[in-house]
């Protein structure tokens, strides 16, 4: 059991090793005039989006999964609100992360982390 733990471990830390590798080269040639995206600053959110996946992926018990779930979810916030999709800004969706909080104080209580579950705990 201990070795699936530190399987995902790796697993988790090469996917974030690539995605940097993959962001700083896309970085690095744009600056150095190769490539032109426009500006990648207006993407950021989906590094946090990255890790929410992430997270989710390397999960072993629901509070994890709840935790990629949020960061999925304030990526995607930020992103609406700061490109305005829709028309959305910070104004207008700000409730949005009142919602998202009441769902995690009730996903947190239905599980009862860290009473239920440790770290090392699978699901069960």
């Amino acid at each position: 059991m201990e070795q699936v733990f530190e399987r995902r471990r790796v697993q988790g830390r090469m996917v974030a090793g690539g995605i940097f590798i993959v962001l700083g080269t896309l970085l690095l040639l744009q600056h150095l005039d190769v490539i032109y995206f426009g500006s990648l600053w207006q993407f950021w959110p989906f590094i946090i989006i990255a890790l929410g996946l992430s997270k989710i992926v390397n999960a072993v018990n629901p509070m994890e999964t709840g935790a990629g779930v949020w960061f999925i979810f304030l990526g995607a916030w930020l992103y609406v609100s700061i490109q305005h999709v829709y028309g959305l800004t910070f104004h207008d969706t700000w409730p949005a992360i009142l919602i998202a909080w009441g769902i995690s104080l009730i996903w947190k209580s239905y599980y009862g982390y860290p009473q239920r579950w440790t770290r090392r705990e699978s699901w069960k």
